[in-house]
Parts: structure tokens; sequence; C-alpha cells
């Protein structure tokens, strides 16, 4: 059953998932109920629960925004209790304004038990008015374990949603997102929920002192997610200020602030100061606070992230920056090494990204990605663990960001770092592929007697080098046709050499061509000069498969210019990696290139050919008879 749902999981992921689960659930009886499962598991919308009343119930068919016509009765309950009891997430937007309000009042009016959703264990809720707020009242219940509650406006009833949700549920999951502060009695509302293992507070006021002792009194806190945007250094060290010893953290620290978390007008501005966070919080005392958190996430400028993060004394294995406003370099390297000093033996998992008011552009410039070619990948000495860590970044990287004209130098840099890690891989295919992305790139192509034709003769090199399959036959036929290719006369006709269905001596390759490409950065390396040798020969073989059934070793050793050893052991190597098929016979000394084919293949192939011949011979007679009738016709017209 769980490799069942993993794969009910995955189509669900998938595009068009929902469509094609729920013809899986109408196809197979043995299979609806797990594809049921997981198709009405999370609802991001009340609608399709609300389709389940019968059709004459609804103002308008299918379209529950409407409102009732009438009130449902028990009757009508039926298929939507069928399927409620499935749904283990609800998500409601009253700004999408897609349901009455009035279909609220007639569900709780009508509901024929007190849970409409008995097995809901979330509720992510975004309002902005009072009666959107207290329609969630209906959906809270004792297994619900996260609420994720957004509020667009201060609402005077908060502080009783807050008592409620507090008295019947006991969350480990809560999440508060407003522009407005939160409310004054907050923590003291939220006291008795003492089993949070995730808490997210986006909203002003959260980082005052009293919200700060309440959450690290939490002993089972394990994800803690804060925005310190728009605060200053003193309002985020103010949130360790009332931190209590029971809580397993150390007293406050010596600086001895007074300050309440709510700052006057008079309030100190620390963003004209140009120097490094760090130098300006290290004789701060770290308060060791928050032991059990192990993912973190941070919204804010970089300073007060550092002086957030100095008072974090936990081994984080996950940590998540969003960034307001590209840092200057000093501070942005003062909290890299911050990082590495305090996380480094703990840190799996590190995401820096922006806001999307912040100038992206600038903060990618503002790592190390951008410093001189001379020093790329140093950091690459710590063997093939980091080359790993490589690979897996650049899998993150958004390409179509990297589109954008402004962004070329970027993605410049970006190809190059990947180019370099496919070469320590010799992954030719991929270094291809990579510098075909750079050619491309319009400032490149344009450059046509420097980097564009540079480009274009590094994509040639290592297309060829790197071993056939239907992806690099793909990019060497499409680039062979390419316009470009042609004013470069020696790589078109290597590359024509290739996509021809012709031997290619090496000998006559190496004549040819080897003075040429020997005097080339690529094929200095004796290494890929074997490399080329091998594809030359590979090619040879995929030629004569294509024209012998069978051939002695003796002539395909001299056809391939090798020896009979290296000849057996490049045919193994392709018959394994399923490029030809082939048998050697040893005693007759003769190689077969085509399977012994059964007598059903036989018939097969013989029925296929008849139904050709059957068929141009029927369309030979129909075109017969057409020119005897046209004919017939001119003789009656003359006569």
């Amino acid at each position: 059953m769980d490799a069942t749902n993993k794969l009910f999981e995955a189509i669900l992921d998938a595009p068009n998932g929902k469509r094609m689960l729920s013809r899986v659930a109408r196809t197979c009886r043995a299979l609806c109920e797990p594809a049921l499962n997981v198709l009405w598991r999370d609802l991001d919308t009340l609608i399709p629960i609300l389709w389940q009343f019968p059709g004459h119930l609804l103002k308008k068919a299918r379209k529950p925004g409407m409102g009732f016509v009438k009130t449902p009765t028990e009757k009508d309950w039926e298929p939507v209790l069928k399927h409620s009891k499935r749904v283990r997430q609800i998500t409601y937007n009253e700004h999408a304004n897609n349901i009455a309000p009035s279909i609220f009042a007639a569900l709780e009016e009508s509901r024929p038990r007190s849970q409409i959703f008995p097995q809901l264990i979330e509720l992510n809720w975004k309002v902005e008015t009072p009666a959107g707020l207290a329609r969630s009242s209906m959906f809270l219940s004792p297994q619900l374990r996260a609420v994720n509650l957004e509020v667009g406006t201060m609402l005077p009833q908060l502080d009783a949603f807050l008592a409620d949700l507090t008295s019947r549920t006991r969350l480990t999951s809560f999440s508060f997102i407003s522009p407005t502060n939160l409310p004054d009695s907050f923590t003291e509302l939220l006291g008795r929920q003492h089993s949070l293992e995730k808490l997210v507070l986006m909203a002003p006021g959260a980082l005052a002192p009293g919200v700060g002792r309440w959450a690290a009194s939490l002993s089972e806190l394990k994800t803690l997610r804060l925005d310190l945007t728009g605060r200053s250094m003193i309002a985020v060290e103010g949130f360790f200020d009332e931190l209590r010893p029971r809580s397993g953290d150390s007293t406050p620290s010596s600086v001895g602030s007074i300050d309440s978390g709510v700052f006057s007008e008079e309030e100190v501005d620390f963003s004209l100061i140009r120097k490094s966070a760090l130098r300006l919080t290290g004789d701060l005392r770290s308060k060791g606070s928050f032991s059990q958190v192990r993912k973190l996430h941070l919204t804010g400028d970089v300073s007060n992230i550092a002086v957030f993060l100095k008072h974090i004394a936990t081994p984080l294995i996950q940590l998540e920056l969003v960034i307001e406003d590209p840092p200057d370099r000093a501070d942005w390297h003062d909290l890299s090494a911050l990082i590495c000093e305090k996380l480094g033996d703990s840190l799996q998992s590190l995401r820096v990204t922006a806001t999307n008011s912040s100038r992206f552009k600038d903060l990618v410039r503002s790592t190390p990605r951008a410093e001189p070619a001379s020093g790329r990948l140093s950091f690459l000495g710590g063997g093939e663990a980091e080359w790993v860590k490589v690979r897996v970044g650049g899998r993150k990287i958004n390409e179509e960001f990297l589109k954008a004209k402004d962004n070329e130098d970027l993605k410049l840099k970006f190809y190059d770092l990947m180019i370099q890690h496919a070469l320590h891989q010799n992954n030719y295919l991929d270094v291809a592929k990579f510098y075909l992305k750079v050619w491309e790139t319009p400032s490149i192509k344009d450059d046509t007697e420097d980097k564009g034709r540079a480009a274009l003769e590094h994509i040639v090199y290592y297309v060829i080098l790197a071993p056939h399959d239907n992806e690099q036959s793909d990019i060497m036929h499409h680039l062979f046709v390419n316009p470009a290719l042609s004013k470069l006369d020696l790589h078109y006709n290597l590359v024509k050499c290739f996509t021809t269905h012709e031997l290619m001596r090496w000998p006559g390759i190496e004549a040819i061509y080897g003075e040429f490409l020997k005097k080339t950065p690529v094929f200095s390396s004796e290494k890929r000069w074997e490399d080329l040798h091998t594809r030359v020969i590979e090619h040879n073989i995929r030629v004569v498969a294509e024209y012998y059934t069978r051939i002695t070793l003796t002539r395909l050793t001299s056809l391939l210019d090798l020896t009979a050893k290296q000849t057996e052991d490049t045919l193994a190597r392709l018959v394994v990696s399923g490029t030809i098929w082939a048998r050697i016979d040893r005693p007759a000394g003769i190689v077969s290139f085509r399977n012994k084919r059964s007598a059903e293949d036989v018939m097969n192939d013989w029925s296929s050919d008849m139904q050709k011949l059957l068929g141009l011979v029927e369309k030979t007679w129909m075109g017969m008879n057409a020119a005897q009738a046209a004919q017939s016709r001119v003789a009656k017209a003359s006569s």
C-alpha cells in the first residue's frame, strides 16, 4: 500500500496529475479507494467538496460561489461526508471570493455531525475581515495539528479567535503572517500550546522580548521562522533579553538593554553605519538559546541576521536566509564566516534567496561567484564530496532567469563553472551542452571572429568526444546542418566524417586533423586524443555492423587498424552498452552482427512485406483502371 501511495503521489505531482489520478480511480475498483484518498487529501479550495452537493441546491451548477438555493438536508450531505473523511488539509482565501459567505452559515446550520472533516490535520486560512476569521471556527477540532493564519488587517476579534484556538486544539505547527502588530496578549493566548514543533511569525511585534521568552520555552520546537525586516539590530537583540534560565538558556547578556521591543521615533538608525554586523556585535555574549531548534528561516538584511545567529547555539541542520537588500561585500563575507564558525559541523542545508523587491542580480554579484577567474573553484580542494555539492547546487539554478539579457554575465559565469565540473567528471556531452548554451548567448553568437568562433569550436570538439547515444547523435546532426559551422571548413569536415555512414581510417584522420587538433588546449591532453581515437573506432564498428551480417575477425581488425585484442575489447564494450548486437565465434574467427531470428519474426516480416506488396498492387490496379476509363472517355468524345 505504501508503494501504491507513493506512485499516486508521483502521478499527482505530474502535469495534469489530478485528471490522471481521477481516471485511475474510475478505471480500477481495487485502486479506487487509495487513489481517491490521495486525490482528496489536500484541498486548495472548498469548491470541490461543495460540488458534491446535488446540483439543484446551488444557484448555478458548478458555481458554488453563488450560494445555496435552500438549506441542504441530511440526505444531501451523504456524498459530501463520503469524501470529507479523506481530507487532511484545507486552504481558504477570502480574497478569492469564490464562495458566498451565506454558504458557511448554511453548512454550520445543517451539518449532520460536529466535524465536517473528521481527519483534518492542517488548516490554511487567509482572511481580511472579522467574518472571514470567524468562519474558520467550524473546522477547529482536537485532531487539528497545524494552523497557518494570514490576516490582512488588524482584527479586534483576533484575541478571541486565538483563545478559542488554544482551548480546542493541541497544535504542533502554528504560522501567523500579518502586516499588523501581534496582539498584546499573544503569548498568554498561546501559552497552552506547549507541543509546538514549528513556529512561523511574520508580523511586527514578533521580536518583542516576551515573544522570545515564550518561543524559547517551547521544549519541542524544531523549526523557527522569523521576519527581521525593517527592525534595528537593537530590536533583534531585544528578542533574547527576557530568556529565563529554566528554558535551558543562559541569563541575559551584559548589554543591559531595558528596551521593551517597541521603539519611539528617536530609535537609532543603524542602516547608515557602514560596518560589518559582526564587528558591531562582536562583544555581545551569546545567550545559547533555542537548544532544540534544528531548522531556522530568517528574512531581513544581513546585519539583523548576523545578530540573531550570534545568539543561536543549537546545532542547526538547515538554514534558509531571505536577504532583503544586497549586502556589502564585507558584511556578506563576515556572515559567511559566522555561519562556518558556528554551524560548520552540523549544517546540512543552506539556502540563500532574495525577497521580491530585492535587486537579485546585485545579490548574486556580491557572492564569491563574481571573483576573478584566477580563483575559480578554489574551494573544491575538499575532495570528491565538494564536487558532488557543485552538481547538486547547479541543478537548483533557475536557467530561465539566466536567459534575460541583463543577466548574460551571470549566465556566462554559471556555465563556466559547470564546464569545469563536467570536465572534472570527464562528461564530454555535458561540456558540449554547456558550450552550446554559451554559444547561444546573443553577445557571444554575434562575435563570430573571437568568442563565438571559440565556443562553436569547443562544441565540435566535445560532441565528437562524447560516447555515442541518441542525445549525442541528435546534437551532432543539428550542429552539422547549422549554417554557422559551414564557415569553419576543418571543423565542418570533421563533423561530416562522424555523421556520414562511411569508414574513417585512423591514419588518415591523424594525418589530416592531427597537426591542427593537437595544438588546441582540448587535444593537448594525451587522454583526450586517445578518447578521439576510441570514438573513431566505435564509429567504424557501427558502420561495419550496418553493412555486414558476418565478417571475419581478421578483416575487421584490418578495417579498424587495430590488433585482434583491441578489436575484441572495443566490440565487447559496444555490445555491453547496447550500441550494437554482435557475437564472436573464436574458433571460426567470425563476428556476427545479426541476431538469430525466430520463425515468428521471419513470418511477421514476411507478412508485413506482403501487405506492403499487396498495397502497391492495389494502388497500381486502381491507377490502371482510372487511366483506362479516361482513355475510353476520350475515345467516345472523339467519335
